[in-house]
């Protein structure tokens, strides 16, 4: 066995079930960011892009998103949207169809922290065109503050990261 860059190998695939990994992205982000939620659906102003090489391919999408709330009575969900090609909120930020959620966070000496809150999906795009993922919000009600990679009392010290593989079928 030997190895080869931007292709699969074996040519037809592996035997068997299952795929190689043809590509990684790595995406970090640290940049401070809110949204008042309260009701409210947000496309959230991180995100991470990968080409697909082949249309036949799936996206592993994993990511570890930092958040926070302001202590309101609700919560939030997060989701996760693909914005290009065919937008499509992939898990949609809703109380039936939601991956994470997250309640408000907890206390610290009187400060609400941030949580991280994993995300895993499979989606397949079916293009070899760019896809750009990001985190899709929705606050339920009472929820009205939500923050990134910060706490309510902090500017800045979260972050979450994002990882995309494209795996072939």
């Amino acid at each position: 066995m030997g190895l080869f860059t931007n292709s699969i190998f074996p040519a037809a695939g592996e035997a068997g079930s299952g795929g190689g990994i043809i590509q990684i992205v790595f995406a970090n982000h640290t940049s401070a960011l809110s949204y008042y939620t309260n009701n409210q659906y947000h496309t959230v102003n991180m995100s991470v892009s990968l080409t697909p090489k082949s249309s036949s391919s799936k996206i592993l999408i994993m990511w570890d998103i930092n958040c926070a709330t302001d202590g309101g009575s609700g919560g939030y969900f997060l989701g996760i949207r693909r914005s290009s090609p065919n937008a499509s909120n992939i898990v949609d930020a809703s109380a039936t169809n939601a991956w994470g959620f997250t309640p408000t966070g907890g206390l610290s000496n009187g400060v609400l922290q941030s949580v991280n809150t994993p995300m895993f999906w499979v989606d397949t795009p079916n293009t070899t065109s760019v896809c750009t993922y990001s985190p899709r919000l929705y606050g339920v009600s009472g929820a009205s503050t939500v923050w990134f990679n910060r706490t309510q009392n902090y500017g800045s010290g979260g972050r979450s990261q994002m990882l995309l593989m494209e795996v072939s079928s």
